[in-house]
């Protein structure tokens, strides 16, 4: 009985895979005819957005970047979306959570918002969740998930003071156990034994089932972060694991990788074809994966929580309603302050961004992105700001002390050699001056 009942779980993951391949196909090719009449002037009509954000989850862990990391979880879901969308290979994002939530709400960079590390508080700030909901064609607006925005998150930091007309999820950094953890509906509080991936998966489709378009769901799993506990069964394919020989964490945040992958399937198949035909659906890492499971080119001491590529370069993937450029790879400079803007133009908002935010939504149409000439991200430790700023070849990180590396990513992407390691030349001086130019034009309030 036992082993039929876990091949019937089986068997029921396989269908939602393959449901929701057929609805991603169904809704790939409804944008493909469209994209002349309903999408040629602007993006009208607005689309649905849902927005997925993965937590911990680096460009090695993602089958979209074959190139990185040796070893693959098995994400079907992901793969089609990639397959179908927009993969993007210059996104950077903040090397820990609560920065880069922050800079997506607000559209500004950290040192603009005093949100540099996961203690900070992101404080009162228009958002772009408050400005879904103005205009004439005002959003319903759901987030569920991971909030950590809010410190020890007093009232007036919760999501609804942002502008979330409907919150499930927890509003710290992590949960301790992902079978037992406290959820927080509206306010309302209660203790869940439902696998965290599983039930932030139910609260989204319970949440969209005959919700007026337009809608934007912010849809933030805790999975792959820690804890690494092992899923259920039916929603994972690590071999090691399923038959107990495996033990080491990778292989256990492998699981919880393709769980997230599995209840997303599910998640995609619940929504009707017609109304997932004008959704817009974008996946980010919210920063690198963590050293202890990171694969090289990265090493473990560059990974989550450095300014290296192995912290910084996260998966960003925009598939679905607008997105014309469907199974190619973009290689223009994103930041992810930019998904305020970029979020602002799909969704037809009418005010103009934060000066830090630069819509790339033109990107998902056309080649020739202009976009951004540099990239930046700062961050804190206790003494100083460090900061990494990059054009379309240079890097220039600099630590406290003034303590500064400079790397050419044109020949050098994982960043093995320190061009300042012997000095500097008067090439490097000026190309370190110029990207120290930039920056202070970036820190400018």
């Amino acid at each position: 009985m036992a082993k039929f009942m876990a091949a019937l779980r089986n068997s029921d993951r396989q269908w939602r895979l393959i449901l929701a391949g057929f609805l991603l196909s169904a809704h790939t090719a409804a944008v493909a005819q469209s994209s002349e009449s309903v999408y040629s002037n602007g993006f009208e009509p607005a689309p649905n957005v849902l927005f997925v954000i993965a937590d911990d989850f680096g460009l090695d862990a993602s089958p979209c970047y074959p190139s990185i990391g040796a070893l693959k979880p098995a994400m079907p879901n992901l793969t089609a979306l990639c397959n179908r969308g927009l993969v993007f290979d210059q996104a950077w994002a903040y090397p820990s959570c609560t920065p880069t939530r922050a800079s997506i709400l607000s559209g500004r960079y950290g040192i603009h918002t005093n949100v540099l590390a996961v203690a900070d508080v992101l404080t009162n700030t228009d958002t772009i969740l408050n400005r879904l909901q103005q205009g004439s064609n005002p959003y319903s607006v759901g987030v569920i998930g991971k909030w950590h925005v809010a410190g020890s998150a007093p009232a007036n930091n919760a999501p609804a003071a942002f502008g979330a007309t409907h919150f499930s999820g927890f509003l710290t950094g992590s949960l301790t156990d992902y079978f037992n953890w406290r959820i927080i509906t509206n306010g309302t509080s209660a203790m869940t034994t439902n696998y965290a991936t599983t039930e932030l998966t139910d609260r989204a489709v319970t949440w969209l089932q005959d919700r007026p378009q337009p809608w934007f769901l912010w849809l933030a799993y805790n999975a792959p972060h820690t804890p690494f506990h092992t899923p259920p069964s039916n929603l994972y394919t690590q071999p090691g694991l399923q038959n107990g020989t495996a033990t080491d964490d990778r292989t256990k945040y492998f699981a919880a990788a393709e769980a997230l992958d599995a209840e997303l399937g599910r998640l995609l198949a619940s929504i009707p074809a017609a109304t997932l035909a004008n959704t817009t659906i974008v996946f980010l890492g919210d920063n690198g994966t963590p050293g202890q499971v990171i694969q090289a080119p990265y090493a473990n001491n560059r990974a989550k929580g450095s300014l290296y590529q192995g912290g910084i370069n996260v998966p960003l993937i925009v598939a679905g309603a607008g997105v014309s450029r469907t199974g190619q790879r973009e290689s223009a400079l994103v930041n992810s302050t930019d998904l305020f803007a970029t979020f602002s133009t799909l969704t037809q908002r009418t005010q103009i961004p934060p000066s830090n935010s630069i819509s790339f939504a033109s990107a998902l149409k056309s080649t020739g992105f202009a976009g951004r000439t540099h990239a930046y991200i700062d961050s804190r430790d206790t003494t100083a700001i460090p900061t990494a700023i990059r054009d379309s070849r240079y890097k220039l990180i600099e630590f406290a002390g003034a303590v500064r590396e400079l790397y050419d990513l044109s020949v050098d992407p994982f960043e093995a050699s320190n061009l300042l390691s012997n000095g500097i030349s008067p090439d490097e001086a000026q190309i370190i001056q110029g990207l120290i130019t930039k920056r202070a034009e970036f820190q400018q309030p």
